[in-house]
């Protein structure tokens, strides 16, 4: 989880959105959203500002290595009691496990289905000759 007042700038973090980016909380409070890592979620992030809430599945690189990260986001808007925004909360799932069982699942069907079809092709190219 993380909060950005209307300057785009972080406010708040919980340590679980610390440790996707590889840092201590600390290190991105404050923050503007052009300094950190990834912002691909920008757009998101200021349409929230006009008032709606947005959901975003975006795959990125992680900070400190090569790994790519799959992540799911929703950024809400935040009201004040005069029901004026002040800032936005995104909630952020990292969905690296699910996104890699699902290109595993993904690469078995086609291989399977690969073999089948070499298979059948063999089988036509045996009874032609």
């Amino acid at each position: 989880m993380v909060v950005y007042d209307r300057e785009l700038r972080v406010t708040e973090c919980n340590r679980a959105f610390a440790r996707m980016l590889h840092r201590r909380s600390e290190r991105i409070v404050g923050v503007h959203v052009d300094r950190l890592p990834c912002r691909r979620h920008r757009e998101a992030l200021i349409e929230a500002l006009g008032g709606r809430t947005i959901t975003l599945a975006s795959a990125s690189d992680a900070p400190t290595s090569r790994e790519r990260r799959w992540n799911a986001a929703t950024f809400t808007p935040l009201y004040d009691r005069a029901k004026e925004i002040t800032g936005v909360m995104a909630v952020v799932l990292d969905r690296t496990r699910h996104a890699a069982a699902a290109i595993e699942h993904d690469l078995h069907e086609l291989l399977t289905t690969l073999a089948v079809r070499v298979a059948s092709s063999e089988r036509v190219l045996r009874s032609s000759s």
